[in-house]
């Protein structure tokens, strides 16, 4: 009788762990950012701020729940940083002038994003950027 019982034990024990290791994975892990793919979206915020060398501006504070950020620039190359890092003129992700780029957020996640004015003109001290954030 040992015998049966202990091999009734060990099948219930195997199963028991089965289970438990089923149930968390199924237990949806939060990130930042990870938009799925088709996924229905809105516009969040839009709006148009001005960027220069003289100082680093965030235009898109970290959140759990975009979908897309789109950055269009007017007339003026700028660096972003994606995260914690602070961008300069030679550290960063340029983007162009008069481009507009969609940062998909499984690519770039919902993080905080600062950008600086790089500029090859000191003439112009500043360029206009509009972002629109989706979610």
């Amino acid at each position: 009788m040992n015998k049966i019982q202990a091999i009734l034990t060990a099948i219930i024990a195997t199963l028991s762990v089965l289970v438990a290791l089923l149930a968390v994975k199924q237990i949806p892990e939060r990130v930042l950012g990870g938009a799925t793919p088709g996924s229905y979206s809105t516009v969040s915020s839009s709006s148009a701020v001005q960027v220069g060398s003289t100082s680093v501006v965030t235009i898109f504070n970290a959140t759990f729940n975009c979908t897309s950020r789109v950055i269009g620039t007017a007339d003026g190359t700028i660096m972003l940083s994606f995260g914690s890092t602070t961008p300069t003129r030679a550290i960063g992700h340029p983007q162009l002038a008069t481009t507009t780029v969609a940062y998909d957020s499984e690519i770039y996640g919902c993080g905080q994003v600062q950008a600086y004015g790089y500029e090859a003109n000191p003439a112009t001290p500043s360029t206009t950027i509009s972002l629109i954030e989706f979610r």
